[in-house]
């Protein structure tokens, strides 16, 4: 067995303020969309989806967000290593 590995967690002030500039945005997202009440549903959808995409990119800008990606990737890696049975 190996030596089980650290992990190390740097979280800069930069990466607070992008996550917690993520979060507003979601969290605007949802507010905007009932403000926008008497407006079309449409002009409704846009803006909620304007800034659900602000924040899930801004998001992707921080260090947790390259891990994600980076796990996602990885696990797509592994799935391509998994030998399927056949009927």
């Amino acid at each position: 067995m190996s030596a089980p590995s650290t992990v190390e967690t740097v979280s800069t002030g930069a990466d607070k303020a992008k996550l917690a500039v993520a979060v507003l945005l979601v969290l605007g997202a949802v507010v905007v969309f009932y403000f926008l009440g008497k407006q079309s549903l449409w002009l409704r959808l846009g803006a909620l989806l304007a800034l659900l995409v602000a924040g899930v990119a801004v998001f992707f800008t921080t260090e947790p967000g390259r891990q994600l990606i980076a796990y996602g990737r990885d696990s797509v890696r592994e799935v391509k290593k998994v030998v399927w049975p056949t009927r």
